[in-house]
């Protein structure tokens, strides 16, 4: 019995792996078309949502300063030079895959 368990779960854990090394290649390679404007024809510019069959991905993006290690005093001048425009902001973009049934 305990044999069949860690068998089931060996296979299972090689299955998931196949899976997510496909998912991750699948990621990248989505991400790429997004980047080089080939998702572009499936815009929805009033639902702000890229539609395919299936799918829709949602974009979105996050703008980051990080300040961790820096003294008061930096992060004073980080503060300022954001505020007044200066800094340029890290900006991260995704897109949210929502799957129909």
């Amino acid at each position: 019995m305990s044999e069949d368990v860690v068998r089931e779960y060996v296979a299972a854990n090689s299955a998931y792996k196949a899976a997510e090394t496909r998912w991750k290649q699948a990621q990248s390679a989505l991400n790429h078309a997004h980047a080089e404007g080939l998702l572009d024809g499936h815009f929805d510019e009033l639902a702000k949502v890229y539609e395919f069959d299936g799918v829709s991905f949602t974009k979105t993006s996050r703008k980051a300063w990080p300040l961790s290690g820096f003294s008061a005093e930096l992060q004073a001048q980080h503060k300022q030079e954001k505020d007044d425009g200066t800094a340029n902001p890290t900006i991260s973009e995704y897109l949210r895959a929502k799957f129909s049934h």
